[in-house]
């Protein structure tokens, strides 16, 4: 944006005039708060007024929200939350600041939102422009996607923002990013019926609890399951760190994958760390937290990938040949798996499971081209997740780019 005249990078066509500077209270005629009503009594929470926390809005989703709980006409009298009108903005100004959404019926809120009824301009618009000034304008102390804490209602009212007078150009700018969302909308749905459909695979093609043989099963194969001791499958590996530097540390991250730590290393730090202690892990090894483990994490690396060096923290381990690694990759995330990781943990401060505890449990299996049927499988519904979710990760910086260029600082 040029700094003396205030318009936008990127434009519809056949709209010239510059854009003008309001404050926030002048969007809409009206600006409601919230408030909780009392928990303890039972009758204020059995109405049909809908009434949002902080938490029934989705980061990022300005057109969802959930209705989890509803109160009563009652509530509204004896407390300090308002009944707002429909077609209303709801913001987040203290719990997850950068959340709001435009509601279409009659609603309540908790102490944490600011509402804008009777909005003045094109609502999307309005919507729109409110999501970008909190979420990546520095009008409010954000910058480049950085969140903020909290922000007083009247800080909130006195800051200002750019918008066209021109309805049309508004009414354009809206739509098209309402499109937009709802193109993004669409393609988490895919994700999610893909984590479905995985969910429901990994329940079917693994034996229940007494069962010899799961509820669905690749043609061809009729043996019954065989229960087998991970003390005969599994092999501790602890090769310790000789050559490999600090840019091969790794760790397991929340999504049960290995990364890279060698960036969360300064150099004062890197001087002082003995990765001799380190273990080497390869392609074609398991990784756990025995303090961890409750919360999934573990991790695999697949033949081909760069040996790394892991903290003495972790417990490295590869199968023998009887087993196949894709297959017990998702047995992990059996209910089976969940049921022993329980019965064989130590108790403490926090549930920890030694490799000589994990090696005491059973597990079910059958013959090693089935087990590499459904690995494969799995496998393939995994790589189709990982696909949708990188068109999904690309449209959300493309929806960035355009909020940078479409709105003026």
């Amino acid at each position: 944006m040029n700094e003396n005249k205030a318009v936008p990078n990127i434009r519809f066509k056949s709209f010239e005039n510059y854009w003008v500077k309001i404050k926030v209270s002048n969007l809409g005629n009206k600006f409601t708060g919230g408030g909780t009503p009392s928990k303890k009594n039972k009758s204020y929470w059995s109405g049909s007024i809908p009434w949002f926390q902080s938490s029934d809005l989705i980061l990022n989703n300005v057109l969802k929200i959930s209705i989890k709980k509803r109160i009563t006409c009652k509530a509204i009298d004896e407390s300090s939350t308002k009944l707002v009108s429909k077609d209303s903005i709801a913001i987040v100004t203290r719990v997850g600041v950068g959340k709001l959404v435009l509601i279409p019926y009659k609603y309540t809120t908790s102490q944490d939102f600011i509402s804008i009824s009777e909005i003045i301009y094109n609502k999307k618009f309005v919507l729109y422009l409110l999501y970008y000034v909190l979420n990546y304008s520095r009008r409010l102390g954000t910058k480049q996607g950085t969140s903020i804490k909290g922000i007083t209602k009247n800080y909130f009212l006195t800051t200002e923002v750019v918008l066209p007078k021109n309805s049309f150009e508004q009414q354009k700018i809206g739509d098209f990013f309402t499109k937009l969302d709802k193109l993004l909308d669409l393609q988490q749905q895919k994700i999610d019926k893909l984590e479905l459909l995985k969910k429901a695979l990994l329940q079917k093609l693994f034996p229940k609890h007494d069962a010899k043989i799961p509820e669905l099963r690749f043609k061809g194969f009729e043996d019954n399951w065989i229960i087998y001791s991970f003390s005969g499958l599994l092999i501790k590996n602890s090769s310790k760190n000789k050559n490999l530097e600090v840019e091969n540390i790794e760790s397991i991250s929340n999504k049960n994958g290995f990364t890279k730590q060698s960036e969360q290393f300064d150099g004062y730090r890197v001087a002082s760390l003995d990765l001799s202690n380190y273990y080497v892990i390869k392609g074609n090894q398991f990784a756990y937290n025995p303090s961890r483990i409750n919360v999934g994490s573990i991790a695999y690396k697949r033949k081909g990938e760069e040996d790394s060096i892991i903290s003495p923290l972790y417990v490295s381990f590869s199968t023998k040949n009887n087993i196949n690694d894709a297959f017990l990759w998702y047995w992990f995330r059996t209910s089976s798996f969940k049921k022993q990781r329980i019965q064989f943990s130590e108790g403490g401060v926090r549930d920890t499971l030694p490799f000589e505890n994990l090696k005491k449990m059973r597990i079910k299996l059958p013959r090693l081209n089935e087990q590499q049927k459904i690995g494969s499988l799995l496998s393939k519904v995994d790589q189709l997740i990982e696909l949708e979710n990188k068109k999904l990760q690309n449209s959300q910086q493309a929806k960035k780019c355009l909020l940078q260029n479409m709105f003026v600082e």
